[in-house]
């Protein structure tokens, strides 16, 4: 099966559901209805979803949080830089992806900034969010599930 890699943002909406539920559930800004949509409607196996957290570093799609309020920083981003970076090679080493496809806003990039990506084509969403969005809804359109 052909394996594809996801990587956005953590958004400032946020459900206001209490205890843990999983962050796919917890952030409720436009990126994450355009990829809850379009899990919703295609069957996207071989796809893996991570999100990038002002809280928590990087974490996956499905992973139990609780609500809080806090803005990605540059410090923050350097914080959460070298876990970010271990663990992106750790996912890469244990999965060939063919294609990684990446919509974040711009203090999010600095956690990833350096991020060796093996030659692996990298698809970066440009521009405002309307645009990224759009961009990652089309990445997302273009996955062939057999």
């Amino acid at each position: 099966m052909i394996r594809r890699l996801l990587l956005i943002s953590c958004s400032a909406r946020k459900t206001d559901t209490p205890g843990k539920i999983p962050a796919c559930e917890r952030y409720d800004g436009q990126t994450f209805r355009v990829v809850r949509k379009a899990l919703r409607e295609r069957n996207l196996a071989g796809l893996d979803i991570y999100i990038i957290s002002a809280k928590h570093g990087l974490i996956g799609w499905q992973t139990p949080i609780e609500n809080y309020d806090l803005p990605m920083s540059r410090m923050l981003a350097e914080t959460h830089k070298r876990t970010t970076h271990e663990r992106l090679y750790k996912l890469m080493e244990e999965t060939d992806y063919a294609a990684i496809h990446i919509n974040m806003g711009v203090a999010y990039h600095n956690t990833i900034a350096g991020v060796d990506w093996q030659r692996k084509p990298v698809d970066y969403a440009m521009g405002g969010i309307g645009q990224k969005n759009s961009q990652t809804k089309r990445w997302l359109a273009a996955i062939e599930v057999k």
